[in-house]
């Protein structure tokens, strides 16, 4: 008996319980065998007439739809899908009326009303005159498959955002740290025109808003160098408390769950501060007419199947509103920088690119879900921390005058001519013997340099030909007590390869000022009050 006529027979319709029943008999064994194959098949397999209409499914496809087979059976393909889905399904099985075997993905709808994607394969059936008798699908359910994969494209094309968020704001850091050193430069040439000097501090205001929103973008890049300690999501939510509650508003009810024994994580308070803020944020927006804010902190077990994660514990932060929702179409782009569905006044579009760089760079994951008409929920996942409570991190120092230097030999290597001149300039006006070069190679030139005569180098921290850390240690071998500084626009995974972040006294962020240069200057020399080369 040919598969054909099996199926055929599978199929003459019957509303059992169990699925459609043969109504005519073939022999007994042959019948219980088939029946045992096709009802444990992994594959569901769904059966219809010549009129589209259902004749059999198995087990697997009751199972998937979350429905009894008899709820199946008899009825068209069409009432379990979205109307756009029932047309490409029309056009499907009339290709298969025309002979042909077609493959391809349907989404298909549960009984709660989720949704269901199987990758499908369809064939025709034929009676004993080889006329068309209707048509055979197997079912393989692809909804967990494609979520993985959506996960995995979107991360790979945040990454992809991120390196470009990072070189930009690297540039931008340049530009800026000349912009406001020379607006300082000009205030303190013009201290007698009042004038002037307003209309100076307008353009130092508005170079560090720039600043603040390329900060922003190395977060989200994940190039930002932070503070880590060893803290608890719970007590830094308790921190935050007024300040979110200020932020909310009296129209949105503010609810916090927290699991007793939280896991410690390893993050910089201050960004889990600006995070928090951030989700609370983006939720206020998301219901102008008032709601519930939720707030859950709770550890979690992750296994083996997250793409973006390793299997362990975990410490969730989720906030979730009952706003407005996102569509599908938004959802995809939420978490890219400058990407936002608010009026231009209204935000920058960089708040979930800013909470999705934070978490990426303790180690985590972010999900989102949503919903349009009943809210969203973003989920932060940070690695929990064996450690308990021992913060960990550089003592804050008060802040205090920069000292002037006594003639000390600062060699400044930076390929950027403007940094370069802005930052030999601080350390001139301040007491300091400055050199100056464009790069490695030209430095390791500097007869002062061969003969061992600077007290502090201050270098990029990544240059053509060689990077600074390169440098610094070449200088070492000649000089081994030299004070080293790196300054950069941004820290990536190249500078943390070679160690510069280790020590943070060690590195400046640009776009930096002149207290802030000095007071990084000082702290390389070791407060030294004298040049130690013998030079003048």
């Amino acid at each position: 008996m040919t598969e054909q006529r099996r199926f055929r027979r599978l199929g003459r319709r019957d509303t059992s319980p169990h699925g459609s029943a043969p109504t005519q008999a073939f022999p007994r064994e042959s019948e219980e065998r088939y029946r045992t194959i096709v009802e444990t098949a992994r594959e569901g397999i769904w059966m219809v007439d010549a009129d589209g209409a259902t004749t059999f499914v198995n087990g697997r496809v009751a199972e998937m739809l979350g429905r009894e087979p008899s709820e199946i059976v008899g009825r068209p393909l069409s009432d379990f899908m979205d109307s756009r889905q029932a047309a490409e399904s029309s056009a499907r099985l009339a290709a298969v009326r025309r002979g042909e075997s077609v493959q391809g993905e349907a989404r298909l709808v549960r009984k709660d009303g989720s949704e269901l994607v199987a990758a499908v394969s369809c064939s025709p059936l034929h009676d004993e005159d080889g006329d068309y008798a209707g048509a055979v699908g197997m079912l393989t359910d692809i909804t967990e498959r494609q979520k993985l994969e959506a996960q995995v494209h979107q991360a790979q094309r945040l990454e992809g955002l991120g390196r470009l968020a990072g070189g930009v704001a690297h540039d931008f850091n340049n530009l800026l740290a000349v912009i406001l050193n020379y607006a300082s430069f000009v205030e303190h040439a013009v201290e007698d025109r009042p004038d002037v000097r307003a209309d100076v501090a307008e353009i130092r205001r508005a170079a560090e808003v720039a600043a603040s929103v390329t900060q922003r973008l190395l977060v989200f890049s994940r190039r930002d160098l932070p503070h880590t300690r060893i803290l608890r999501l719970d007590h830094a939510l308790a921190d935050t408390a007024r300040v979110l509650d200020r932020t909310i508003g009296e129209d949105i009810r503010l609810e916090t769950e927290v699991d007793r024994d939280l896991a410690s994580i390893i993050a910089d308070p201050g960004q889990i501060e600006q995070l928090l803020l951030n989700l609370v944020v983006n939720a206020r927006d998301a219901m102008p007419g008032g709601g519930t804010l939720t707030i859950r902190v709770r550890n979690r077990r992750i296994g083996g199947d997250a793409p973006d994660l390793r299997a362990g514990d975990y410490v969730a932060l989720e906030v979730a509103d009952t706003g407005c929702g996102m569509a599908p179409e938004v959802q995809a782009r939420a978490f890219e920088p400058f990407f936002t569905t608010k009026a231009k006044e209204q935000g920058t579009g960089l708040g979930l690119a800013t909470v999705y760089g934070i978490v990426k760079q303790a180690g985590g994951a972010v999900r989102l879900a949503s919903e349009v008409g009943r809210g969203t929920t973003v989920t932060a996942l940070f690695p929990a921390s064996e450690l308990q409570m021992a913060e960990a991190g550089l003592p804050e120092t008060a802040a205090a005058e920069p000292s002037r230097g006594h003639g000390e030999t600062v060699l400044v290597v930076e390929d950027d001519s403007a940094v370069r001149r802005v930052a030999s300039r601080i350390l001139s006006e301040t007491g300091y013997t400055v050199l100056e070069a464009d790069g490695p190679l030209s430095a390791l030139e500097l007869p002062a340099v061969q003969h061992g005569k600077v007290d502090l180098l201050v270098t990029d921290a990544v240059m053509p030909a060689m990077s600074g850390k390169e440098l610094a240690d070449r200088l070492r071998q000649e000089r081994p007590g030299i004070a080293v500084l790196f300054m950069s626009g941004y820290t990536d995974e190249v500078v943390t390869r070679q160690g510069i972040s280790d020590d943070q006294l060690n590195f400046i962020q640009k776009p930096f000022g002149a207290d802030e240069l000095l007071a990084r200057v000082e702290l390389a020399l070791g407060g030294r009050s004298k040049p130690v080369s013998g030079s003048a």
